[in-house]
């Protein structure tokens, strides 16, 4: 390096590379998130400002990923380059933990400006003292150059997030030109209820409760009640500058505490030759080389924008390793007990309400680690097995919903999404990651025979590739032998591919040198079209974001009135925001109706034609649920949490036929607000059940 590392009471030489690493990769995360909120506004000009709303999430962020570095910063005793990544893991872990527990406190608060006062002024302080510590144990260069990393990857993954039209800056106004993407409204209008009734459902007649993961939802709602922002503009603006940042850093993360169990330690410094190597390859494994176009003919897809549950999920669980992996290192075996029976216990079980595909494929690593360590000679360590599938199992069927899946079909996935002739190069991109992976550390040990091969897997020296091998045949299952609705069987199938990413970044230091003994001149010209690939990659991308927002904006402005003109479809979408405002107290007590009369509304205020999305677009946007609100009887649908919901024939034409039917669903003593049709007021009803007569 070319800057003298400047040590003070907390760090020296020894541990100084170890936090370099460490606050370069808060610095560009943190870069990340601050240009994805500023991509996020300009894409809004023209619109109703969200300034406020997502500088306060920005602000909120950075100090849920600065602040944990602060204390660490400031210790008089050295923490250890091997424990740095894992120390600052457990901080972060007990940031969010106190963050989510806050926001249970202040749910019911109607001030925010103490607590908005307190984030926005620790939040800026932490970035800026973790920005100047970074500035000053570096250059003024580097920082830029940082920052100028951190912009590109923000230009594509803005690209990436918004392309799609899913969770999009205009996604409200969308709603008035008839545009709305189930899946948003669908995880809306879960958190939604949660928030107001504390319960998972759609809310789409009445509270029935679902089996789903709902960890993500439950723990946007404590952080949207913690900053005091409504969940419609909290789940969009959170989902871009929070999760998805989120999931990046601890990409960044891993690799780094990785390496040091390879013996390989590894920096983030692109001054040196290992670091510019770690840096290209980041942004070659998630850009990836390939046109988009490509990869969704081979069903390699991005699970991005619709799924905050599965990125969360992977962010978990790779904060989750970073804990165990420092643990297991730095005390002795009976402490490692303790990480049987209690933590990964109870890890195990908090992934599955927040993903259960993750938790599946966790509890199955898990399980082939302990085994292979001969771990299970040791009977505290089959306790911890067995606890943490029992644990495993009471939240699997707490999370989901059997019933769902079209039950055995072989080979259900490929054969939907996948032409024959098109198979195999779907195999061979699909597991390149972990083919690569497989190649690279074959290569370390320097196997050349099949013999030798039995060998290193008898020693367990390769037991990480193990891991990923097993994690890639337990992913594909699913997919091979049931019919998963809407292609989900790859939330399944994708961790490998997440998880390969940090396996072959923490080896980026052997990938360097590797390559500096190869021809200098080929090696040039091969990062050269690599870097012109990703630039092209993200410009495209960019340019296909562009597009799609003046093309939303242009049907905003000239929204077709063929069957609902747009101030009426305007009028009513205000009315139903202007519901969200309500005290809880007033939504717990209220249910929405709608007349299934209103055609307009059922069939053509969303889209042409009856859809499914017109029912979770009230519990969505209000926050309250609806009184015999499934979709008309031609959609006959059971995922998205219809199949929770009984239609019912009778006609409810007047105010007993609702209150009948309120209290069959569990609202005796409701108000109900009746919408004959969405171009007038609506009549509300008050619903009391006279307990003597009804006895």
């Amino acid at each position: 390096m070319n800057d003298e590392i400047h040590t003070t009471d907390s760090m020296d030489a020894k541990s100084g590379e170890g936090y370099n690493s460490l606050l370069t990769a808060i610095v560009f995360i943190s870069v990340v998130s601050l240009g994805i909120g500023l991509t996020y506004l300009l894409s809004r000009i023209g619109f109703e400002s969200q300034i406020h709303k997502t500088v306060k999430t920005i602000l909120f962020f950075l100090l849920l990923i600065n602040g944990p570095l602060v204390p660490m910063l400031t210790r008089r005793k050295v923490i250890h380059r091997s424990s740095i990544f894992g120390s600052y893991a457990l901080f972060l872990t007990l940031g969010i933990g106190l963050s989510i527990f806050a926001g249970m406190l202040i749910s019911q608060s109607s001030s925010h400006i103490i607590v908005d006062t307190l984030i926005g002024i620790s939040g800026l302080s932490a970035f800026c003292i973790v920005g100047n510590t970074l500035l000053r144990r570096t250059s003024i260069r580097y920082t830029l150059i940082l920052s100028g990393l951190a912009s590109l990857f923000t230009l594509w993954l803005s690209g990436r997030l918004w392309g799609p039209h899913i969770l999009h800056p205009l996604f409200l106004e969308g709603l008035v030109a008839g545009r709305g993407f189930i899946d948003t409204l669908f995880h809306l209008s879960i958190s939604q209820m949660i928030h107001t009734y504390g319960i998972a459902s759609t809310g789409v007649d009445g509270l029935t409760s679902m089996h789903y993961h709902v960890g993500s939802h439950w723990l946007l709602v404590q952080w949207s009640n913690l900053l005091g922002l409504p969940l419609v503009e909290f789940f969009t603006i959170a989902y871009c500058t929070i999760v998805m940042p989120l999931f990046y850093f601890t990409i960044l993360l891993l690799p780094l505490q990785l390496a040091q169990m390879f013996n390989r330690p590894l920096e983030l410094d692109f001054r040196t030759p290992v670091g510019r190597t770690f840096w290209l390859l980041f942004f070659i494994l998630n850009i990836r080389l390939l046109p988009d176009r490509a990869l969704v003919n081979l069903a390699v897809w991005e699970t991005f924008a619709f799924s905050p549950s599965f990125f969360l999920g992977l962010a978990f669980l790779f904060i989750l390793l970073l804990i165990i992996l420092q643990l297991w290192n730095q005390y002795d075996i009976r402490f490692q007990d303790v990480i049987f029976l209690i933590l990964i216990p109870i890890a195990i079980g908090l992934l599955g309400w927040i993903k259960n595909s993750t938790m599946c494929l966790a509890i199955a690593g898990y399980a082939y680690v302990l085994w292979r360590q001969k771990q299970l000679k040791r009977l505290l360590a089959w306790i911890g097995l067995i606890l943490s599938g029992i644990v495993s199992l009471w939240t699997l069927f707490n999370v989901t919903h059997f019933t769902s899946s079209g039950g055995f079909h072989l080979f259900a996935f490929l054969r939907t999404y996948i032409p024959l002739h098109l198979l195999p190069y779907h195999l061979l991109v699909y597991f390149a990651f972990l083919f690569f992976y497989m190649t690279i550390r074959i290569s370390q040990r320097k196997i050349k025979s099949w013999s030798a091969l039995i060998e290193a897997i008898k020693t367990r020296k390769l037991l990480d590739v193990e891991i990923l091998i097993l994690i890639a045949v337990f992913g594909a299952v699913p997919g091979m032998f049931l019919m998963i609705p809407d292609g989900s069987a790859h939330a399944f199938s994708d961790v490998q591919i997440r998880l390969a990413v940090p396996l072959i970044l923490a080896q980026s230091g052997w990938i360097s040198h590797w390559i500096a003994d190869r021809n200098r001149n080929m090696n040039r010209i091969l990062i050269i079209l690599i870097i012109s690939i990703i630039g092209w990659k993200t410009l495209s991308l960019v340019g296909f974001y562009i597009k799609g927002n003046l093309t939303l904006r242009s049907e905003i402005q000239n929204i077709s009135s063929e069957f609902i003109s747009p101030e009426k479809r305007s009028q009513f979408l205000t009315k139903l925001r202007t519901l969200d405002q309500m005290p809880l107290s007033g939504k717990r007590g209220t249910l929405i109706h709608i007349s299934k009369s209103d055609t307009v509304f059922w069939n053509h205020f969303l889209d042409r034609g009856p859809n499914q999305k017109i029912s979770l677009l009230v519990p969505a946007l209000t926050g309250i649920a609806m009184l015999n609100g499934l979709p008309p009887d031609t959609m006959k649908i059971s995922h998205y949490g219809f199949g929770y919901f009984t239609r019912r024939k009778r006609t409810l034409s007047d105010d007993k036929a609702l209150c009948q039917t309120a209290s069959e669903i569990g609202f005796p003593d409701v108000r109900i607000i009746s919408f004959a049709s969405i171009d007038r007021n609506p009549d509300v009803i008050s619903c009391t059940i006279d307990t003597e007569n009804s006895e």
